[in-house]
């Protein structure tokens, strides 16, 4: 599994990327270019460890600073692979991904992340940079669910405008989570082991779909999905080419 500090036991971190789905597409070799910071390092360190076990190889790891203003002394002379497996936050991750193009290198060297590289957010500034990039995420804008119409029904009423990137969701299931805790203590916040059991038994319908904890460990059982990034309807968006049902920590 991905090894993140998480600090809110609510929140999963996601899956690594199996080589056997990467296998199926070409890519048994992959290269790791990721920011070199600890969230960086940690998401990199997942992604191998799911990729090797697997039976896949990383041929070459570079970890550019946080903040690096040209990522091309890093990308020039890089080996050949199949694949590269990238996470770089924000501002970073658009240079990154623009220069990626500039080099040549989307055609030659596919990029896999997770989905903050290639954020919804993110994806305007990128521009055609990101097409065809495929990253790992817990949530699709447009996901045709229960859960996530009513969500962006409510997002779009409340701000006039249709959420962006992962975020959103990210805070009202947070909440939601809390708030479903909340009605099974009555309110109550206190003592605390009686929250965290409230925590523990949640189970409802989020914008990702079902939302549950694993009875043994605090880990949000739910679906993720292998996206693509690809052009719909005049603008960048999603197309969902797998999808990784009740992922469970192992």
């Amino acid at each position: 599994m991905w090894h993140l500090p998480l600090e809110l036991p609510f929140w999963p971190a996601p899956p690594p990327l199996r080589p056997v789905r990467l296998s199926e597409a070409g890519a048994p070799q992959a290269l790791m270019v990721s920011s070199n910071f600890r969230f960086g390092r940690r998401v990199s360190d997942g992604f191998r460890e799911g990729f090797v076990d697997s039976g896949g190889s990383i041929v070459k790891e570079v970890y550019p600073p946080l903040g690096n203003p040209d990522f091309a002394p890093f990308l020039a002379g890089l080996p050949q692979a199949d694949a590269v497996f990238s996470f770089f936050p924000g501002g970073d991750a658009v240079r990154y991904v623009k220069q990626r193009k500039e080099m040549g290198l989307n055609e030659s060297l596919p990029l896999l992340g997770i989905i903050s590289t290639v954020d919804g957010i993110l994806l305007p500034a990128q521009g055609d940079a990101a097409l065809g990039s495929l990253a790992i995420t817990h949530y699709v804008e447009d996901l045709d669910i229960p859960g996530n119409r009513r969500f962006v029904a409510a997002y779009a009423k409340e701000y006039g405008e249709n959420p962006l990137g992962y975020y959103p969701a990210k805070g009202y299931t947070i909440v939601q989570t809390l708030e479903e805790a909340l009605k099974r203590t009555g309110g109550r916040t206190s003592p605390a082991e009686r929250l965290i059991t409230a925590l523990r038994q949640v189970d409802f319908e989020s914008p990702q779909g079902r939302y549950r904890f694993d009875p043994v460990r605090p880990y949000p059982i739910m679906d993720f999905y292998i996206v693509k990034v690809v052009r719909k309807e005049g603008k960048l968006g999603y197309e969902v080419v797998d999808i990784m049902k009740e992922v469970k920590p192992e």
